[in-house]
């Protein structure tokens, strides 16, 4: 890591941090919101912060 942008967060492989391809992530990160919305109660609500930074 040779900037401030990049940090490892864990070696954990749940991380959603620790995957390197783009397109994984995104696919990655709608099944996790497509299984939020699936298990809410209707009328609840799920809030997340997502940080997600590009390097150019």
């Amino acid at each position: 890591m040779d900037n401030d942008l990049d940090h490892k967060y864990s070696d954990d492989t749940k991380d959603f941090a620790n995957i390197e391809d783009y397109t994984i992530f995104l696919e990655t990160l709608s099944s996790f919101f497509n299984d939020c919305a699936r298990i809410l109660k209707k009328g609840n609500i799920c809030a997340l912060l997502l940080v997600i930074s590009e390097k150019r």
